[in-house]
């Protein structure tokens, strides 16, 4: 029973030096910014684990610029990617390789751009929510994350290579 492992509330105002009388004025004296509310969430109170043994698989409710950074570009490289997909493909210098987007891309090009939006964002989110686990005992979910940024930004790099070499025919 939760009474017997404390032995005895404050029920009286005169034990443990307490007259009771609220001297607390209500207002919330903490400082909260306008900018911290806005940015993405942000306003979260966890930014890492309390314990040297929780280093690992934790999750944060606080997320720096540096994360929010990397997420905005990758949302941003898809959706590059995916009109640079398109031209090239009404160039006739490239056609799509997946079938179910290819799908999507004769069926309808809005839900090709939203579909791989979305398919991007969930993805993205799930790694950003899980940045500081470990997958094998060995690699941390963040350092995948990086890794699709730096695969997204080379894919962007390809798909300019193949307008240049486009353009010099």
């Amino acid at each position: 029973m939760l009474s017997d492992q404390f032995p005895q509330q404050l029920s009286q105002p005169s034990e443990a030096g307490w007259d009771g009388i609220e001297r607390r004025s209500g207002l919330d004296r903490r400082n909260r910014s306008m900018w911290r509310k806005a940015v993405l969430t942000v306003s979260g109170q966890r930014k890492h684990a309390r314990r040297a043994e929780d280093r690992a698989n934790y999750y944060v409710d606080h997320y720096n610029i540096r994360w929010m950074a990397v997420t905005i570009t990758i949302l941003v490289l898809c959706c590059l990617d995916a009109l640079f997909t398109l031209n090239l493909i009404q160039q006739g210098i490239a056609i799509e390789a997946n079938p179910f987007m290819k799908g999507l891309i004769e069926h309808d090009l809005r839900l090709f751009f939203l579909t791989k939006y979305m398919f991007t964002v969930v993805g993205v989110l799930v790694l950003l929510t899980h940045k500081n686990f470990y997958v094998f005992r060995r690699v941390k979910v963040g350092h995948i994350l990086l890794g699709f940024l730096v695969m997204y930004a080379l894919l962007i790099k390809y798909e300019l290579m193949l307008f240049g070499l486009a353009a010099s025919y």
